[in-house]
């Protein structure tokens, strides 16, 4: 599973080595997360990314790889055989906890209770969602907001966006060509205000308000002069 991630992600061009590969399985070794895909998102671009300018490169990368998945314990089921699971289990139990296993007709028995209660319990919730859907929709005005597992919304018309879908950092890409919202927001930033000529200007967004305030009797606001000194010549 790892691996095919490692791949994708040097597929999508995050520079990601084994060393950091190693580190992330060391971390799932600990158990730091388990079963949730929002805390494996953090954990594996905590341990996979040194560079914010790669997190747009590792969302549409982690996106790619697990699409289609509503969470991370289906998939682990899938990959993880019974037999080793079995294994593992039988290995943490102590020799009293056999003898109560014995007694009760087994392992394998046991398993196969938990595995018809777990398959009647979905199939009654199942059912249950579906009552509800049936005369809830439309009353509750609010229930578009409510929130599932790893804070995701549970609304019924429009399913909600993951973190990783919703390019929070595509403006940290080195690799994305200059755009106009970029030069707008690097422009910005090289304002230099100094007051020349009138101390004085007038204000007119705060003189609309006033005024409006003031039942449309005119209130004038001034406000000191202030203009930009630094010119910028662009090549493009």
């Amino acid at each position: 599973m790892l691996i095919n991630l490692f791949l994708t992600l040097r597929k999508y061009k995050v520079p990601v080595t084994i060393r950091e590969l190693m580190d992330l399985l060391a971390a799932l070794k600990h158990r730091l997360v388990y079963a949730n895909l929002d805390d494996f998102y953090l954990l594996t671009r905590t341990c996979l990314v040194k560079d914010e300018k790669n997190y747009d490169k590792f969302d549409r990368a982690f996106s790619a790889y697990f699409r289609g998945l509503e969470d991370l314990h289906g998939m682990l089921e899938s990959l993880i055989p019974d037999e080793w699971l079995r294994r593992e289990f039988e290995k943490s139990l102590t020799p009293e906890d056999l003898k109560k296993i014995e007694s009760l007709g087994g392992l394998e028995k046991l398993i196969e209770a938990f595995r018809e209660a777990k398959e009647q319990a979905e199939a009654e919730q199942a059912k249950q969602g579906q009552e509800g859907q049936e005369g809830d929709e439309g009353d509750d005005p609010n229930q578009s907001g409510r929130k599932g597992p790893g804070g995701m919304g549970k609304g019924k018309k429009k399913k909600a966006k993951k973190v990783w879908d919703e390019r929070q950092y595509k403006n940290l890409d080195d690799s994305v060509e200059l755009g106009t919202r970029n030069i707008k927001m690097a422009l910005r930033r090289l304002r230099k205000f100094a007051r020349t000529g009138r101390e004085e200007e007038l204000d007119m967004d705060n003189t609309i308000r006033s005024t409006a305030h003031n039942g449309g009797m005119l209130d004038i606001k001034m406000q000191p002069e202030r203009k930009n000194t630094v010119k910028v010549l662009l090549f493009l």
